[in-house]
This record gives structure tokens, C-alpha cells and sequence, in this order.
């Protein structure tokens, strides 16, 4: 393959990742990168008696924990080097990997 072939194959490539991310938009919907401060205000100021919170731990070198929840049509994200204090009321589901597309 030739130089023009390589380049037609990183662009193809490139656009295939990108049609990936504009799928992933599509079907999640906005999704908002929080500090873990504003993550807990949203918790505890949302109205909701039981606030759903998705919360996953991973890491290579360091124990990372990262949590979504929604409110108001956005979901709101977060990663922190240390666990949550969330509300007590809050409903806390436990997976094993929380994927977020990267733009």
C-alpha cells in the first residue's frame, strides 16, 4: 500500500470513530463531566427521595471510582481518587466497568 492508501485508511479510520462517538451521543444523550463536589450537590439537591447512582471502581495503579447519575435529561459523571459519602437514600447500583465515550 502506498502512501496515498495509508492516509485514505487513517481517514477512513479516523471516521469510523467518529461516526462511533456521534452514535454514542445519540443514544446516551448529553453526558457532563462533574467534580465530585457538584456530583453530590446534584444528589442531594435533585427532589428525588431516591436518587439512582451507577458506580464502578477499576484502576491500574490506584483504586479510581467513578459514578453517573441523572437529572433533569443529562446524566452527569464523575472520577474520583477516594469513595463517595452519597446520600443515604440514594439507590447504588454496582458494575463492574462504567464506560463513557471520550470526545
Amino acid at each position: 500500500m502506498g502512501a496515498a492508501g495509508g492516509a485514505a485508511a487513517a481517514s477512513s479510520a479516523a471516521a469510523a470513530q467518529h461516526q462511533i462517538a456521534v452514535n454514542a451521543v445519540r443514544s446516551w444523550g448529553p453526558v457532563v463531566k462533574i467534580e465530585p463536589d457538584g456530583f453530590l450537590r446534584i444528589l442531594t439537591n435533585s427532589g428525588e427521595s431516591e436518587p439512582l447512582v451507577v458506580m464502578a471502581t477499576g484502576g491500574w495503579f490506584s483504586t479510581t471510582y467513578s459514578y453517573l447519575t441523572s437529572y433533569k435529561g443529562l446524566y452527569f459523571y464523575t472520577k474520583s481518587s477516594y469513595p463517595l459519602s452519597l446520600p443515604s437514600q440514594a439507590e447504588v447500583i454496582s458494575v463492574d466497568k462504567l464506560w463513557i465515550p471520550n470526545f
